[in-house]
C-alpha cells in the first residue's frame, strides 16, 4: 500500500475529549481506492476492539 500512497506529508496522534477519544490524522500524495478504505475500516475496528479489551 505505501507505494501507492506516494508521499507521507504529516501524520499525527491526538487525544481529545479529557483524553477518552484517539484522532489519528495524515495527508499524503495519492488517491485512496476502495480497498483502501476497507482497510482503513478493518484497521479502525481492530484497534477500537484492542482499546475495548484494555478498559
Amino acid at each position: 500500500m505505501s507505494a501507492r500512497i506516494g508521499t507521507l506529508h504529516d501524520a499525527r496522534w491526538v487525544l481529545f475529549d479529557d483524553d477518552t477519544r484517539l484522532l489519528f490524522a495524515t495527508n499524503f500524495d495519492g488517491d485512496w481506492t476502495v480497498k483502501d478504505l476497507q482497510k482503513a475500516v478493518r484497521v479502525h475496528e481492530a484497534f477500537q476492539h484492542l482499546l475495548d479489551e484494555a478498559s
